[in-house]
């Protein structure tokens, strides 16, 4: 798996979880996230790297981290995560939010929805940003 495929994941698994919490601060793990996603073998790094790239979009905040990425606390949806993630793309053609897709594919499991589906989700979800009035 690439990096970008990685980064995809790891961006999916936490807008599910951050909008399903949503307005809670949650504490975000990468061995919850190896264990829930089933990835036997991922760069350990980008787990970190991944969520420090989408606080500095301006999609999340938190207020503390481990120094090796493997911890995250206090972390919640920006109200520009919260706007994206309550958006409907006419492109996927379903009536559910970005936020609801991202969990509807974090339940399904990866391998089950494809990477596809997970790349198409990303793409759908930096266009909201980029067109974000």
């Amino acid at each position: 798996m690439n990096s970008i495929e990685q980064f995809n994941q790891i961006a999916v698994w936490v807008f599910a979880k951050l909008y399903s919490e949503f307005p809670n601060p949650i504490i975000l793990k990468r061995d919850d996230f190896q264990e829930e996603v089933g990835l036997e073998s991922f760069n350990l790094s980008s787990f970190g790297s991944t969520i420090e790239f989408l606080e500095r979009e301006d999609f999340l905040t938190f207020s503390s981290s481990v120094d090796d990425g493997s911890h995250f606390a206090f972390v919640v949806l920006t109200m520009k995560g919260l706007r994206i993630l309550d958006s409907v793309p006419s492109s996927l053609n379903e009536n559910k939010t970005l936020g609801e897709q991202s969990q509807s594919i974090v339940k399904a499991g990866f391998k089950e929805a494809g990477r596809e589906v997970v790349k198409t989700f990303v793409s759908e979800l930096v266009k909201a940003a980029v067109f974000l009035p």
